[in-house]
């Protein structure tokens, strides 16, 4: 998981089909974001889409003709549909908004086909509710085996776009750890050369990587203001 590192809010601005998912979106962001002021930069834009239904036209439209000079995420709702496959879904915003999108967090099931938590394919941890208590493990075999093709597509993307140094371990097959890859993907985030796909809805029982990720944005956007 990455580590949070400031409560401050992003200056927000959300691209969505209608009013009624700018809402739902607000509500999940809660705090960590603000509406940007007219006469201030964007510290992030988040595209909201839905796992359901997928990239509206008209996302896609603003997400292609603003100049975005700042962070961007693609947040998908909805995330409690049983019948989701996240891959998909971001094969499609990769598709729909002809940028680099990863789905670094896949959501894990209970027995019932229920969202119980997010397996990281960076970091290999899973982040899951256990008896009402929200807790961060590393993956078990089961969990790295059904994902292991979509870890090693996650891996060596964000090492292709990393340092040298990351890259070379990556190819080495030499150790790297949460913390690097945390770092790496961070980096490119704020590079705009790569777009996360967080996929939730209100009854999801796991957030931590969300806030995580804002948090860290936010510290970039706080020490660019103080630069």
């Amino acid at each position: 998981m990455l580590a949070g590192v400031s409560t401050a809010a992003l200056r927000a601005r959300l691209l969505a089909p209608d009013e009624v998912a700018i809402a739902t979106a607000r509500a999940w962001l809660g705090s960590r974001i603000v509406p940007t002021p007219a006469s201030q930069p964007d510290d992030l834009v988040i595209a909201v889409t839905s796992c359901r239904d997928g990239v509206s036209g008209l996302v896609s439209q603003q997400w292609a003709q603003e100049p975005y000079d700042c962070p961007r995420l693609v947040l998908a709702l909805d995330l409690d549909d049983a019948v989701i496959d996240l891959t998909e879904l971001e094969a499609m915003c990769r598709r729909a908004l002809d940028s680099e999108v990863l789905a670094r967090w896949l959501p894990v099931l209970h027995d019932d086909e229920s969202v119980i938590g997010t397996l990281d394919l960076l970091c290999e941890d899973v982040e899951a509710q256990v008896n009402g208590t929200v807790t961060c493990q590393p993956a078990d075999a089961g969990h790295r085996a059904v994902a292991a093709e979509f870890i090693d597509e996650a891996r060596t993307l964000v090492a292709t776009g990393a340092t040298t140094d990351l890259f070379d371990a990556f190819v080495d097959d030499a150790p790297i750890t949460c913390e690097q890859w945390n770092a790496a993907f961070v980096g490119q985030v704020r590079d705009t050369t790569l777009f996360p796909l967080l996929a939730t809805s209100p009854e999801a029982v796991s957030r931590g990587h969300l806030d995580s990720l804002l948090a860290a944005l936010t510290a970039s956007a706080v020490g660019t203001a103080d630069d």
